[in-house]
């Protein structure tokens, strides 16, 4: 079975969705910064998990699901995740 990492390098990926007790983002691989962003605007206001999901361009979509406690340090490894496959860019600018 490939995994996650494997299949985003085959496939590529056609949206990203962020879920926090506060807000939702949704938005495509050119919007992955502004993902980044917006979860780590969230970072102080989490009193719950956040979830994060990626859809593949051929459907198929998996996901986690964060504690609170895990927040900060999954991001960074997020972050290094999609720059590794080539889907982020180092900028933050929208």
């Amino acid at each position: 079975m490939p995994t996650p990492t494997r299949l985003i390098g085959l496939y590529g990926f056609s949206r990203i969705a962020i879920g926090t007790s506060v807000g939702t983002f949704e938005g495509g691989p050119g919007n992955v910064a502004r993902a980044l962003k917006f979860l780590r605007s969230e970072l102080d206001q989490h009193d719950n998990d956040v979830a994060i999901a990626i859809c593949l361009t051929d459907g198929a979509c998996f996901g986690i699901i964060l504690s609170k406690w895990q927040i900060p340090e999954s991001v960074e490894k997020f972050e290094r995740f999609l720059t590794g496959l080539g889907f982020y860019e180092a900028t933050h600018s929208d």
